[in-house]
């Protein structure tokens, strides 16, 4: 009874297509901003690549602040999970040593928000395929977290990522 199905296939595909063009620009915006200058402005400063993730991320969740997720679900639940994503977003950047990766990674979560599934509170109000009325914020936070290990896990099979190694050395450029 939680999930709603609101499938109408003129605002579904005219939303599609908004997305396939709009959410690009947007997801890029934050990816360039946050980790491309503020993850290696902090990097330069720090020469610390884990110190330079962490403030990026909490720089993340803070310009997040203002979504309606934080009023609906709380700043302790939903900032944990800005939180997790930056960090994520944050890991792939330094480990892969560009942006590519957290920018179809953003732009990916985001287009599935978007335009599959929706849920009241959410900064991305649309004509989604489903429609959560009651968000189990905790579940997301979790959902979210499990996610980014296995994505992790197969990103650093697939390219040769040696965990955390760079995470904690100097004089790796992130």
């Amino acid at each position: 009874g939680q999930y709603t199905i609101s499938f109408d296939p003129v605002r579904w595909f005219v939303l599609v297509l908004i997305s396939l063009t709009l959410l690009p620009i947007q997801t890029s915006w934050e990816e360039i901003f946050i980790r491309g200058y503020i993850l290696q402005g902090v990097y330069f400063h720090t020469r610390k690549p884990w110190v330079a993730m962490l403030i990026s991320s909490l720089i993340f969740a803070a310009l997040h602040g203002a979504n309606p997720e934080i009023a609906k679900y709380g700043y302790v639940t939903m900032g944990l999970y800005y939180v997790f994503a930056a960090t994520f977003l944050a890991y792939i950047t330094i480990m892969d040593d560009g942006l590519e990766l957290s920018m179809g990674v953003h732009w990916a979560i985001n287009f599935v928000g978007a335009t599959l599934l929706t849920y009241d509170g959410s900064v991305i109000q649309t004509d989604s395929i489903f429609r959560v009325s009651d968000l189990k914020a905790p579940l997301l936070v979790i959902g979210f977290v499990v996610a980014a290990l296995i994505f992790s896990y197969i990103a650093s099979r697939k390219y040769g990522w040696n965990s955390f190694d760079r995470l904690f050395e100097n004089g790796v450029t992130p």
